[in-house]
């Protein structure tokens, strides 16, 4: 992270932590994985715990210019976090650790 001190939303290098916009993120992932939204749709998301990223092109203009995405990249990144069915050996070592 590097947001400053005693700011609550969490920002690294561009990248979304923990903020108002995690919503990609979606219910599996954990914090520590980080991501990145456009205004037209489309979505970055990377958990390095699982090798895992998920990247989404939308066009949130087309047809009418009232499209909403939002929901859609978090139900994209609940498919692909429940499809992991084996951690990587890195992870579930420093998950022993804690």
């Amino acid at each position: 992270p590097q947001t400053p001190l005693g700011e609550e939303e969490l920002r690294g290098a561009g990248f979304d932590i923990a903020t108002r916009f995690s919503g990609t993120r979606g219910d599996l992932f954990p914090l520590g994985s980080f991501g990145h939204t456009g205004f037209m749709g489309t979505s970055l998301w990377i958990d390095p715990f699982t090798d895992t990223f998920v990247v989404l092109f939308t066009s949130r203009l087309h047809p009418n210019g009232k499209g909403e995405v939002v929901s859609l990249r978090k139900k994209v990144a609940n498919v692909v976090a429940a499809s992991i069915l084996e951690l990587p050996p890195l992870r579930d070592q420093l998950l022993r650790r804690f």
